[in-house]
């Protein structure tokens, strides 16, 4: 029984750690979605270091120079990014 145990457990690791790059991919295809979104607009980040989903196409961003933005879809589906804080230099 200890065998079976030690066999699940490890398959299920290796299965988690084989998902991991996947998962990752989304979120860097995302982020570059998002800066392009906040570029757009004038507005300055730099990289993105937080991204937070709030629904389906409302995030909200904080950007490696301090800033933070909600972007979310405006009424024609586009996404728009709003400044929530600021840093000024």
């Amino acid at each position: 029984m200890r065998i079976y145990l030690t066999a699940a457990v490890t398959v299920m690791f290796k299965l988690g750690v084989s998902a991991e790059p996947a998962l990752a991919a989304p979120d860097a295809d995302l982020s570059k979605e998002l800066l392009s979104v906040i570029a757009s607009q004038a507005f300055t980040c730099g990289k993105i270091v937080k991204i937070d989903t709030q629904a389906d196409r409302d995030y909200l961003v904080e950007c490696q120079n301090g800033n933070s933005y909600e972007v979310n879809a405006d009424t024609q589906g586009e996404l728009v990014a709003h400044p929530l804080g600021h840093k000024f230099h």
